[in-house]
């Protein structure tokens, strides 16, 4: 998704943080600017997939006889954590 699917959430999250600081709530102001921060973070970030060699080396975790769906899913997820740091 593109940016300019988020900017009226982005504008609605500032419009709330400026309404909570008319108000004197400068704890609130402060908690939904680093959110809106954290969240502008998020969607510039590129996501990083599998390799084919890492596919390759789940697949083959997977046709061994002693793992089960939960230890893949597990391998997988891992994996992807460790890529998208």
């Amino acid at each position: 998704m593109t940016n300019e699917k988020f900017e009226p959430i982005r504008i609605r999250i500032m419009k709330e943080a400026y309404d909570l600081a008319d108000k004197g709530d400068t704890e609130g102001y402060n908690a939904i600017k680093v959110m809106c921060g954290d969240v502008q973070n998020l969607l510039r970030r590129k996501w990083v997939g599998l390799t084919d060699e890492e596919r390759k080396t789940i697949c083959n975790f997977a046709d061994a006889d002693d793992w089960h769906d939960f230890q893949v899913m597990d391998a997988v997820e891992a994996k992807l954590k460790e890529r998208n740091k």
